[in-house]
């Protein structure tokens, strides 16, 4: 069994991964599962600047998850609600709201659970204590029309 992989995004770049950290994925779990030999594993539904975040992610967790965090979120800092590797990571992407939504879509996509709940605690922290008028403004995606994100919100209520 190859101790590598090598994720394909959308647009066909190559990520290569190790095995064992990519498991953290449920879509890239099951697609292994199959074929113990395979080296390669399509994620269509990811950009590929967006599945290059996710590798990053999995490169630093190293096949394990942290825990969910807590809900409802106690702080506005990512850092005091989660690792401080985990908040440098979802404050960057955060940064660029519409790539926050890209990322959460694609961490649902992938059966990515901890960064899926992370993402979510990120957009959480963004509108915590904030008026009605700001969450509408937060929560619309860059370009307009409906904002994945709300889809993705209601993920984190189980």
């Amino acid at each position: 069994m190859p101790e590598t992989i090598t994720l394909i995004g959308k647009g066909g770049r190559r990520f290569e991964v190790n095995r064992k950290y990519a498991n953290i994925s449920k879509l890239v779990e099951n697609a292994l599962e199959g074929d113990q030999t395979a080296t390669d594993v399509p994620v269509p539904g990811v950009n590929d600047d967006i599945l290059h975040l996710i590798v990053n992610y999995m490169n630093e967790h190293k096949g394990t998850e942290e825990k969910i965090i807590e809900k409802p979120l106690r702080s506005k800092v990512m850092s005091e609600v989660t690792t401080q590797a985990d908040a440098t990571f979802i404050d960057t992407v955060g940064e660029r709201r519409q790539q926050l939504y890209d990322l959460i879509l694609a961490a649902n996509y992938m059966n990515i659970v901890g960064l899926l709940h992370l993402g979510c605690a990120k957009v959480a922290s963004l509108i915590k204590g904030q008026p009605l008028e700001k969450i509408k403004e937060i929560l619309q995606p860059e370009g307009g029309a409906n904002a994945p994100a709300a889809a993705a919100a209601d993920d984190r209520k189980d």
